[in-house]
């Protein structure tokens, strides 16, 4: 959540993401990610973030 926080909140300014994301890259290679992982990995925060705004909406 961390990184996704990161890209949220420094969007406006790419040179805040670039390093984040190069960090978080090396070490998706270091814990041996392959490429058909990522269809899990792009569905979780979409996952994350729905579950979040729809217990705000449960909970005020």
């Amino acid at each position: 959540m961390a990184m996704l926080n990161t890209v949220v909140n420094g969007f406006h300014n790419l040179e805040d993401i670039v390093p984040a994301a190069q960090h978080l890259a090396c070490g998706l290679v270091a814990y041996g990610v392959q490429n058909e992982h990522y269809a899990y990995v792009g569905e979780a925060p979409i996952y994350a973030l729905n579950r979040d705004w729809l217990m705000t909406l449960r909970y005020p």
